[in-house]
């Protein structure tokens, strides 16, 4: 990594309680962005080490899609009509997305577990 990939911006301390740690992961067909949040308290290394924990995970899984992504993109495969792609295991807010596109439009979302926590994702009419 060059020193052009990396920026450190500090502002006034009542703009916030903490730092941000934001890293992206470009790949050829996807971009993924982990962010990690300060606050009082908690140490700009404890923020550090958390976001960089999710990086392995995503980088170890070697999923195109990590799972906070994948209920993004659910809504515009539907609205295309059909997509499918590889995650990790779904969250929560990932399940109430796909209850929430089914009842809005003639569309199905079904994932498939490939086990060690992956999953494939597949949305059509």
């Amino acid at each position: 990594m060059g020193a052009g990939q990396l920026r450190i911006e500090q502002l006034a301390d009542h703009v916030g309680p903490g730092n941000v740690l934001s890293i992206e992961i470009q790949s050829e067909h996807v971009t993924e962005v982990f962010s990690g949040f300060g606050e009082r308290g908690r140490s700009a290394e404890r923020v550090a080490k958390s976001t960089v924990a999710q990086v392995h995970h995503y980088l170890h899984k070697g999923v195109p899609v990590w799972n906070h992504l994948a209920d993004q993109l659910m809504l515009p495969f539907a609205m295309a009509g059909a997509g499918e792609f590889k995650t990790s295991a779904l969250t929560l807010h990932s399940d109430t997305n796909r209850a929430v596109i089914e009842q809005f439009l003639p569309i199905k979302v079904h994932s498939q577990d490939l086990g060690g926590k992956v999953c494939a994702v597949r949305i059509h009419k």
